[in-house]
């Protein structure tokens, strides 16, 4: 039996195991190259964060002094660093000790930090901001300034009147200012409770008669105590009285509604008192002031009133003519029957 030859070296089955070393080979030598790299990421991550204080350039905060640029350094480290880092010694990721930097150098003193004394002084040199502000008008309300205080009734003033008191005086005589009784024309009398019979016929409206009537009327009225009452009735062809057949108390507003009745009278018509008399005296006052411009149309009429209407004379009669003396004769005879007095009015300037 033959023997087989040897199998020469170089064969298939050598090169079958060069192949099968060859990648894992590779393979060791990758995992090297990865472990040496992680190593020296290691040793690099150290090495910043124990020289993190160090001088080095990098990215770092002011230095020892004010100014700052990009500097590099020089110090121990792995390698010199760079980054804008401080002129003199800067912080920052960079290795080295002192770093040197592009820029001025800043003053000597230190600065303050933002928002510092140098932000206050140069706030407090700014002018003041410049309010923007629209202006804004205040609101306008509804509202209505009150009426000015009326003024304090001012007293009345003594009526001044030409001519010369006739007949029988009343009693006491009392001036209504001094706190009781009543005054008309110049005529006192003690009765604060009275009625005024005025002639408004068409003479009346001659030489403003009227007119200066109805203002001693009103004064006169005006002058009666808060105690007294009265009441107008004017008398042409007949009577036309406020209010009619009662006397009303002298308050404040009874006077002031008088006045405004006595401001729409117009004088007109004839002179006959009569009537007048006849309600006046039905009212029983204590006093009656009969005025009057003219002659009377019917004299003994009048007369005859008074006759059976005050036949007691408890009511006391006083009596003006006005202007004008045709009724003297009867108005005086009318004041001394009944506890009255006469008295003639003229206009300014006239003879008594």
């Amino acid at each position: 039996m033959a023997s087989l030859p040897p199998i020469p070296s170089g064969t298939p089955a050598d090169a079958g195991n060069d192949a099968t070393c060859e990648p894992r080979e590779r393979a060791s030598a990758i995992i090297a190259i990865v472990f040496a790299f992680l190593l020296a990421l290691c040793i690099f991550v150290a090495a910043f964060l124990a020289h993190r204080g160090g001088g080095g350039s990098g990215l770092g905060g002011s230095g020892a002094l004010a100014s700052s640029g990009l500097g590099t350094g020089d110090g121990t480290g792995i390698g010199p660093g760079s980054g804008p880092g401080a002129a003199d010694a800067g912080d920052g990721p960079g290795a080295g000790d002192a770093g040197s930097g592009r820029g001025d150098r800043g003053p000597d003193e230190s600065m303050p930090p933002p928002g510092g004394a140098v932000d206050v002084v140069a706030q407090a040199d700014a002018p003041p901001p410049t309010d923007t502000r629209p202006d804004v008008e205040p609101p306008e309300f509804g509202f209505t300034a009150p009426d000015p205080p009326k003024p304090k009734p001012q007293p009345v003033p003594a009526v001044v009147a030409t001519g010369t008191p006739l007949g029988r005086p009343t009693k006491g005589g009392s001036g209504a200012a001094g706190g009781g009784g009543s005054e008309f024309m110049g005529i006192r009398s003690t009765g604060e409770h009275v009625v005024y019979v005025i002639d408004r016929s068409g003479s009346m409206g001659n030489d403003d008669r009227f007119a200066h009537a109805c203002l001693e009327l009103k004064r006169s009225i005006e002058r009666l105590p808060a105690s007294g009452s009265f009441s107008v009735i004017f008398f042409s062809a007949g009577p036309y009285a406020l209010p009619p057949g009662a006397l009303v108390k002298a308050t404040k507003r009874s006077k002031e509604e008088a006045s405004k009745w006595i401001e729409s009278i117009i004088p007109m018509g004839n002179t006959d008192p009569t009537l007048a008399l006849q309600q006046a005296l039905a009212m029983k006052p204590q006093a009656i002031y009969l005025m009057t411009d003219g002659a009377f149309d019917e004299p003994p009429s009048v007369l005859g009133v008074i006759d059976r209407f005050n036949a007691d004379r408890s009511v006391s009669i006083n009596t003006v003519a006005f202007y004008d003396r045709s009724s003297e004769f009867v108005l005086q005879k009318i004041a001394k029957e009944n506890k009255g007095d006469y008295r003639f009015v003229g206009p300014a300037g006239a003879a008594p």
